[in-house]
């Protein structure tokens, strides 16, 4: 629930600083934190079913297969945690995208997520066709949970590294254009690795210790992971606080001109290089029209 009310303090910043935003992204804000709740709801029904629920009924009736029994919910939150973290991480190719200008690489990491959605939505079935706590011992599902969390782990690795290095590439030379950027690769590199951390630790402990159930704690945990890096990635400019970012450096007879601005539309710095002439000028305009010259 700590993660929970952490996304809902982040949604409320993104509707009140960017009203302006495309209805694209203001949609998929909306779509990741409702499934975000939904998952939260379900987890609470889940921890009803086995701490109360389930032994009232088995104190009443003696009949311990109540507790065995998965409820409806625990299959339901498979599924509603694979839709998060496709529709974040699509969110994150798109950038992917904007950064590098290959929509190879974009593709990739695109279909990455999308199997691993797929993985999820095998779970689900899984789940549903055993409707037991037994189904952890089934070959299927075993083999099932390792693919997806296997691929999770190397989908964020992935995802994250190929952002930094498009990041990195951007860079000019100059330290306040390479400041913005690696404050960018910083935040990345943070992010990815927070979702592939817990990814592992969860497939660790599943390996390792299936029927002590720990690895259920850690994959609660991911769905909360990736919809709040998605709110954080789109809050992040309130604290950049830039659209642009235009920085002239005129030597004799030529000059480099590096431009940074934001695609709103995904939340992505880009930068271009072009060559004029003049003296050394730094334009920096701030999300709230404020501007300085040097």
């Amino acid at each position: 629930m700590l993660f929970l009310g952490i996304a809902t303090l982040q949604v409320f910043n993104y509707y009140r600083h960017f009203p302006k935003d495309p209805a694209g992204i203001k949609s998929l804000v909306a779509i990741v934190y409702l499934a975000d709740v939904l998952h939260s709801a379900l987890f609470i029904h889940v921890s009803y079913h086995y701490t109360i629920d389930g032994f009232i009924r088995v104190l009443t009736t003696g009949d311990a297969t109540e507790l065995a029994a998965t409820p409806w919910s625990l299959q339901a939150s498979v599924a509603v945690v694979g839709v998060i973290i496709f529709s974040v991480q699509s969110y994150f190719c798109l950038r992917i995208l904007r950064i590098t200008e290959s929509r190879l690489l974009a593709f990739m990491c695109w279909a990455l997520a999308l199997t691993r959605m797929g993985t999820n939505f095998a779970l689900t079935a899984t789940c549903i066709e055993h409707a037991t706590i037994a189904v952890v011992d089934s070959f299927t599902f075993k083999w099932e949970t390792i693919a997806d969390l296997s691929l999770g782990a190397f989908s964020d690795i992935m995802i994250a590294s190929t952002i930094c290095v498009g990041l990195l590439r951007r860079r000019t030379g100059f330290t306040d254009t390479n400041r913005v950027v690696d404050r960018l690769v910083m935040y990345t590199i943070g992010s990815g690795a927070a979702t592939s951390v817990v990814s592992l630790i969860e497939l660790i402990t599943y390996a390792t210790m299936p029927r002590t159930y720990v690895w259920v704690a850690f994959y609660s945990l991911v769905s909360k992971l990736f919809s709040n890096s998605l709110l954080a990635s789109l809050n992040q400019r309130g604290s950049h606080r830039l659209v642009s970012l235009s920085i002239q450096q005129h030597t004799s007879g030529a000059s480099t001109r590096v431009n940074f601005h934001k695609e709103m539309e995904s939340d992505v710095e880009m930068a271009s290089v072009t060559n004029t002439s003049s003296k050394p000028v730094l334009h920096i305009v701030g999300k709230q029209d404020d501007s300085s010259e040097y």
